[in-house]
């Protein structure tokens, strides 16, 4: 067999011993439907033959105007639950053959405009993001989508249209967590949280008037550092005249300062404090008391925001010479993916652990 040009093994290589033609090996490879059984195993073989390492991604870009590239937009490195989600999203989009740039920045302002800048120049053929906070990353995301990248919005926000959506109803989730606060016997329980417009603070506000109790909300100020102004609030919340007997807190970050806050002060969690968690990341079963806390569910929004990347792709047929040059000048080509935007919401589920307790008295 003549190897290419360059010593590196290409697909062409691969689809020449394999007796089928480049794209069939580029499908196969990635996973994609529509590929026999047999076939995909004779592919693999002649890769394994031929120590294939992998198309040049960058180079395949250029050429299509198009790359297996998901960009995948996080709000920080800091929040376990972020890492949780975007490892479950890297699982789901390597497990269909396609590799994942990974960039954090807050869902909102500068940081955010920029990152999905950087997404526009990559060409990524889709982006898993947060929920869009301000209109110009919503400008820019739908400029991405234009040129070919499936959008997908991942995470609370359940009103989403202009994209495809896995959200997740943390709403219901924080009723359940209230419901359950209640139901122990506490009439004193506070919010502790980052910002006021949110469905878990929707919800516990729903949920707290079904029952007629005050609302008792803490939210954390701005500052350079997210932790020291979470703890400094929840010591602010314990040394109230008034200290509430439950709290529920918008993450597992907060509530896991919220419990080093009641140690400190002495305070026992459970018999004196009861403290609800949201998110369900590893912290939550590692601290002591473990956390009771809204079980987010990772690992399927990863799989199915990754299905609706490679469902669009897979829709799509390979660009022509002219679209491809539309693309590399940054012009709009056909939509990609599905013609309608689908719409996932998932359950959240209360998991009941020991930082709570019936209330005392």
């Amino acid at each position: 067999m003549q190897r290419s040009r360059s010593n590196r093994v290409t697909i062409a290589d691969v689809a020449a011993k394999a007796g089928v033609s480049s794209s069939t090996v580029s499908r196969a490879l990635r996973g994609l439907d529509g590929v026999d059984p047999r076939t995909k195993e004779a592919v693999l073989k002649a890769a394994r033959e031929l120590r294939f390492e992998g198309p040049d991604w960058f180079a395949q870009g250029l050429k299509t105007g198009r790359s297996p590239v998901i960009g995948v937009h996080i709000e920080s490195f800091r929040n376990s639950y972020y890492g949780e989600l975007a490892e479950a999203i890297e699982g789901a989009a390597r497990g269909h053959g396609f590799l994942v740039v990974l960039g954090a920045a807050p869902n909102e302002g500068v940081e955010d405009e920029e990152l999905v800048k950087h997404f526009l120049r990559t060409r990524v053929a889709g982006l898993i993001r947060m929920p869009l906070r301000t209109n110009g990353a919503r400008r820019l995301c739908k400029s991405l989508a234009e040129r070919g990248s499936v959008v997908v919005v991942v995470g609370d926000d359940m009103t989403e249209s202009d994209f495809h959506l896995v959200g997740v109803d943390t709403l219901s989730g924080a009723q359940a967590a209230v419901r359950h606060l209640y139901e122990l016997g506490h009439r004193e329980i506070a919010f502790l949280s980052r910002q006021i417009s949110s469905d878990r603070f929707a919800g516990y506000r729903t949920e707290i008037h079904k029952y007629g109790l005050r609302e008792r909300p803490y939210f954390i100020p701005s500052g350079t550092s997210f932790v020291r102004s979470a703890y400094e609030t929840a010591l602010r919340l314990l040394d109230s005249s008034t200290r509430p007997t439950a709290v529920l807190a918008f993450n597992d970050l907060i509530a896991v300062q919220l419990l080093q806050a009641a140690h400190e002060r002495g305070i026992p969690v459970p018999e004196e404090l009861s403290i609800v968690g949201f998110d369900d990341t590893a912290e939550a079963q590692l601290v002591h008391p473990p956390l009771t806390t809204v079980e987010i569910p990772k690992a399927e929004i990863g799989k199915r925001a990754v299905e609706i990347v490679v469902k669009g792709i897979q829709s799509q047929s390979p660009l022509p010479s002219q679209a491809r040059s539309e693309a590399e000048a940054g012009e709009p080509v056909p939509p990609a993916g599905p013609k309608e935007n689908e719409r996932i919401i998932l359950p959240c589920v209360l998991k009941v652990r020991g930082s709570t307790a019936p209330a005392r008295g």
